[in-house]
Parts: C-alpha cells; structure tokens; sequence
C-alpha cells in the first residue's frame, strides 16, 4: 500500500472515531437529562414517605449490625494480643533455652 493509501485509512479511522464519539456523547447527554429530571432542585430534599414502624425496623438493624462490628472488632484486636503474646513468650523460651536457663538468674 502506498502513502496515499495510508492516509486515505487513517482520515477513515478519524472519521470512524469522530461518529464514536459523538454517539458516546448524545448517550451521556440523554442519560444526564433522565437522571437530572428526576433529582431533587438544589436546596430541595427528596422525601420518601416511610412508616414509623418500618423506620423503628431500620434503625434497630442498624443498631444490630452495629454491635456486631464492634463485638468483631474486640475479638479480632483481642485475638491478635493473644497471638503476639504467645510469640513474645515463645521468641522468650526460645532465647533462653539457647542461651541457658542459668544465665537469666546471674
């Protein structure tokens, strides 16, 4: 193929690129007016009607969940004191046991 061939192909893909693009660009346009016609103004808070006891629901599984992640949280912390006071203790007998019993009493 020669020069010009090459240049016919990439005015094409220019072209090709340029129709992308603009279609890409009319989606998001029309996809930012669906969503912006049914938002809320600015300033204005989008109610959703709940009942009360559907709302006293919520809230009690928020709690629920809430005490969960902090019982996790003090068993994991808790768990990995443990763990590294086992190895302290052990790097400890291990230390000892190399260097003699003898010598932690001089």
């Amino acid at each position: 193929m020669g020069l010009s061939g090459a240049i016919f192909e990439m005015i094409q893909r220019s072209a090709e690129n340029r129709a992308a693009l603009q279609g890409r660009r009319e989606r998001a346009a029309q996809m930012r007016r669906r969503y912006v016609s049914q938002a809320p103004r600015v300033g204005e808070v989008a109610e959703k009607r709940i009942a009360p006891e559907e709302l006293e629901r919520i809230r009690a599984e928020i709690r629920l969940r809430e005490r969960l992640e902090r019982r996790r949280a003090v068993r994991r912390t808790l768990f990995l004191w443990i763990v590294l006071a086992v190895g302290v203790v052990g790097g400890m007998v291990f230390l000892l046991s190399r260097v003699g019993w003898s010598a932690m009493f001089r």
